[in-house]
């Protein structure tokens, strides 16, 4: 009885590690593309003041 318990178990885990995979895949892609934009963002609003700062200087 304990043998089929265990192998209902490990069954269960796999299923579980099958049918949950693309939601971790999902997550970690969002994740990705989430720090993406922000490295993108914060570099051209760098850029930007950098700019602005220099065309005050050069104005003065």
């Amino acid at each position: 009885m304990e043998t089929l318990k265990f192998i209902a178990r490990a069954a269960l885990g796999v299923v579980l590690a099958i049918v949950l995979l693309p939601v971790f895949v999902w997550l970690g892609l969002a994740a990705i593309g989430a720090s993406a934009a922000a490295i993108v963002l914060g570099t051209a609003l760098t850029a930007w003041q950098l700019r602005k700062s220099q065309a005050n200087t050069i104005n003065l």
